[in-house]
């Protein structure tokens, strides 16, 4: 799993040896992470006017313990499992537009994260 891939950069980079316990935490932490403080009252605004996608870094399994702590119904789900890829790839972009159907200037992409979402955006002009 990708995230046990990441714990064990972290050790390679940091030094240390991760046990199979510190390999599975960041997987197994997932179903307790919260949304932040502003998403879930922003997604209802904008779920009021506009219909929501998400270009999601997690698995299916992984984005449904997600999902019902953001409160709002997504018109699409767009996950790395889905998209067999991880963002930055523009594999996950393309698929999205694919499966949106709506032209790239009618797009609002509000995310957080400036690598894995604002480039790859930005070089599929959306």
């Amino acid at each position: 799993m990708v995230l046990r891939e990441v714990v064990l950069e972290f050790g390679r980079h940091s030094q240390f040896t991760p046990s199979n316990s510190d390999l599975r935490f960041l997987e197994e932490s997932l179903s307790n992470w919260q949304p932040f403080l502003d998403t879930v009252d922003s997604l209802k605004q904008l779920a009021d006017k506009f219909k929501l996608a998400t270009i999601s870094n997690i698995d299916d399994d992984m984005f449904a313990y997600s999902v019902n702590r953001l409160q709002v119904m997504f018109d699409y789900v767009i996950t790395a499992e889905s998209t067999q890829s991880y963002k930055p790839s523009h594999n996950n972009f393309n698929l999205a537009l694919d499966c949106i159907e709506v032209a790239k200037g009618e797009i609002l992409n509000v995310v957080q994260n400036v690598y894995h979402n604002i480039v790859p955006a930005k070089l599929n002009r959306v």
